[in-house]
């Protein structure tokens, strides 16, 4: 969990907790893999990578710079046109190699203990690892949190463009809390570090109406406008006509759920799908009418750089 050190786990088999594992896109399968959440120590967690068996990638192949710069200045353009407000445009690079992911997961939490630092394999060829520095919802009992995150620091200062879109994300959430008749508060934006980048961050804690209120809330923020758009439909349907690549668990959720019926989940950010042969990084930018692309390709870059550089 962000800014603690004690690594836990889900032991599969009995228990009453579980984690969740959710894709971008509700076609593919939400995993809930069911057991206990425990404290693990240093060779639980050695026997937990030890354990793997990945699978080759099959064909896998970075995204070309000239079509991501292109899709920018298309999504601008369409912005001008009043098409929607804000779309992420995601890209991802092939890094071929073997590396050891045990050290790369010990990397991470050395390097962003202000991260949500996970590690999860399904089968060989689902398998993913990343510092998320997104919090998507949260429980404790009879609340809920959120947070509006977006606007990364650029050249030591946030510009017009990304207020602007910070803005977009909290107002989005305020209208979805509102329309479900959550009573809820927002803290004034402030600036929330990720590892060498910096986010505008607005937390947001809402009351609970019953014990299922939730799902009503998952329904109407996920994906967040962090990682799709606005409005949610036209954005959306941007991204699945032009980016090159299937997203599949990347831009999803995943995190513990308790037997308390408390959870705390995170968006499935600055992460990668783990091969035998290589890591699949993936990153976004949100793109406005202010977007610069080549400044948007940059930022890409920098997120990259979180798991990146705990590969060497």
């Amino acid at each position: 969990m962000p800014n603690e050190t004690q690594v836990f786990g889900l032991e599969e088999g009995e228990g009453t907790d579980a984690f969740i594992y959710a894709p971008f896109l509700s076609e593919l399968h939400t995993y809930l893999l069911k057991g206990k959440v425990q404290a693990l120590q240093e060779h639980s967690i050695h026997a937990f990578f030890s354990d793997w068996k990945l699978a080759n990638s099959q064909n896998e192949v970075s995204s070309d710079d000239d079509v991501y710069l292109k899709n920018v200045e298309k999504a601008k353009s369409a912005i001008i046109n009043h098409e929607f407000k804000k779309v992420v445009i995601a890209r991802k690079r092939f890094l071929s190699g073997t590396f050891d992911y045990e050290k790369v997961f010990h990397a991470l939490l050395k390097n962003y203990p202000e991260a949500f630092v996970y590690a999860i394999y399904i089968q060989g060829d689902n398998c993913m690892m990343g510092a998320s520095p997104e919090q998507f919802l949260q429980k404790k009992d009879a609340f809920l949190y959120t947070e509006a995150l977006g606007g990364t620091l650029v050249d030591g200062q946030f510009s017009e463009k990304e207020i602007k879109e910070h803005q977009h994300i909290r107002s989005f959430i305020s209208d979805q809390l509102t329309n479900l008749n959550f009573d809820f508060t927002i803290e004034p934006y402030a600036i929330k570090k990720a590892g060498s980048l910096s986010h505008l961050q607005s937390k947001i804690k809402a009351k609970a109406k019953d014990g299922k209120s939730h799902h009503q809330l998952i329904k109407a923020l996920h994906p967040t406008p962090a990682i799709c758009g606005l409005p949610k439909e036209e954005s959306m349907d941007f991204i699945l006509k032009n980016e090159d690549f299937e997203r599949e668990y990347y831009g999803g959720y995943l995190g513990p759920v308790f037997s308390n019926s408390n959870f705390s989940w995170f968006v499935n950010l600055r992460s990668g799908k783990l091969f035998k042969n290589g890591v699949l990084l993936y990153a976004g930018a949100g793109i406005n009418e202010m977007s610069i692309a080549k400044d948007e390709l940059l930022e890409t870059n920098r997120k990259m750089g979180v798991l990146e550089s705990c590969l060497s």
